[in-house]
């Protein structure tokens, strides 16, 4: 009784740490907001059972939503990043994933400093201060650098993990999964990269590009598809503020009329 309490509050926890980073990050509305953490919740419930890495799921959102509150608001408050990457390296073996965060948001303020040198110089000197900080915290005692030796060993063994254990496995083994996966994310991939090229936003997005990448894994393991999941919503959401509603209610409506008189 009291593992199930508890994978139902770390769950809501997930959710609504995504509600929050639609709301004040993406600044998606309220009910936009609410179809995303839904749809969050709908795909991504095949993973959320009682195993330590479903605190990773919290984790990384917070780590997130901290490092693009700095990136896009000027919130500064990175310093919390530190004890959160401790608590996860004494969790889980996938802390690395931390490091990958701030590590690809130095990448992102050293291209935009191209553009912006005064703002982004600051940030990038900030960040690289923060990922340097962040990987000592993963490997600070008890784990010291248990964490990447298990992830390296899981790497070299990949394909003997692959065959007993069928998560681990790739995604094309399932068919439909594979098509369900290739589909949802294509669509508003689809739809961010018109978007950014009719309007020519693609500097202004770029801090969504860490997250792009973030759907790759799952093409190669059905357990990383959470990842490919997370960055769908947080793409949807990011597509869905850029679409002006009277607008696009005026082309649907020119298109089913079109549909209906072809018919």
């Amino acid at each position: 009784g009291s593992n199930i309490l508890s994978l139902h509050a770390i769950t809501q926890n997930s959710v609504w740490h995504l509600y929050l980073l639609c709301r004040r990050i993406i600044r998606t509305n309220v009910l936009f907001s609410l179809i995303l953490s839904l749809s969050y919740t709908l795909l991504c419930s095949p993973f959320f059972i009682a195993r330590p890495h479903i605190i990773v799921y919290t984790l990384f959102i917070t780590v997130l939503f901290i490092l693009l509150k700095y990136l896009l608001y000027d919130k500064n408050y990175i310093f919390l990043i530190l004890p959160i990457t401790y608590l996860w390296t004494n969790l889980h073996a996938s802390v690395f994933m931390a490091v990958y965060l701030c590590g690809a948001y130095v990448v992102v303020c050293l291209v935009a400093s191209l553009t912006n040198k005064g703002i982004y110089l600051k940030k990038t000197k900030a960040l690289t201060l923060l990922t340097v900080g962040v990987f000592l915290c993963s490997i600070l005692p008890p784990e010291g650098l248990n964490a990447y030796k298990f992830s390296w060993m899981h790497y070299q063994y990949s394909y003997m993990v692959r065959m007993m254990i069928t998560e681990w496995g790739p995604i094309y083994a399932s068919p439909l999964l594979f098509i369900f996966y290739l589909l949802t994310t294509g669509i508003v991939y689809g739809c961010f990269f018109y978007i950014c090229l009719e309007k020519k936003m693609f500097t202004k997005s770029l801090w969504l590009v860490p997250i792009l990448i973030l759907i790759i894994p799952g093409f190669f393991s059905v357990r990383l598809i959470y990842f490919g999941y997370l960055s769908f919503t947080i793409i949807a959401g990011w597509v869905l503020t850029q679409i002006n509603i009277s607008q696009f209610k005026k082309r649907a409506l020119f298109i089913l009329g079109s549909i209906l008189s072809c018919v």
